[in-house]
């Protein structure tokens, strides 16, 4: 999948230029959530993911974790 496609997923110019340039995190989008468990949409095609230990120690609700549609940034292991 390229940046094309995922314009099909709704990536505008925006979104793009908002996102920080570094090699180590990829732009995807949330497509699908189940608990803690995350399907994510990127240019390498469709992932499952999970919250990073920081992010949920810095969360002070569930409010503060991305939701379906939200674009992330995701670092692969």
């Amino acid at each position: 999948m390229n940046q094309t496609e995922l314009s099909w997923v709704g990536l505008d110019e925006e979104t793009m230029m908002s996102f920080p340039n570094d090699d180590r995190y990829q732009l995807a989008r949330i497509i699908y959530q189940q608990k803690d468990l995350y399907t994510v949409i990127s240019t390498a095609g469709t992932h499952q993911a999970r919250i990073s230990g920081k992010m949920m120690y810095e969360a002070l609700s569930f409010m503060d974790y991305p939701a379906v549609g939200d674009w992330i940034a995701i670092e692969y292991n």
